[in-house]
């Protein structure tokens, strides 16, 4: 399972790099579908608080690189549209695992 989260992992990296680059209307909900497996294959309970914070954060500063030229305005802005919707996913599920888990007590 865990090598399979790995790869969608990375399928969706990719799925999002391209997607910066070339018009795909599907791949914002492909990506946040997958986004949600993976969390949900990926992130265990131990490491949950510090995933939800490593999103945060990535959402909070995601725009912080567009004062650089050449980098952020052009290349990372294409790409973390896609980037978000693929943690984005993944922290929704890591969040209501943890409501879920924390209510079981």
């Amino acid at each position: 399972m865990d090598k399979l989260g790995f790869i969608l992992f990375v399928v969706g990296v990719v799925l999002a790099v391209v997607a910066g680059f070339v018009e795909l209307a599907w791949a914002g909900w492909v990506l946040a579908i997958l986004g949600a497996v993976v969390g949900y294959m990926n992130v265990s309970a131990e490491g949950r608080t510090g995933f939800l914070i490593a999103a945060a954060v990535l959402f909070v500063f995601s725009t912080a690189l567009d004062g650089i030229p050449m980098l952020g305005t052009d290349v990372i802005a294409k790409i973390m549209p896609g980037i978000m919707a693929l943690v984005g996913g993944a922290a929704f599920i890591a969040a209501i695992l943890a409501v879920y888990e924390s209510l079981k007590d």
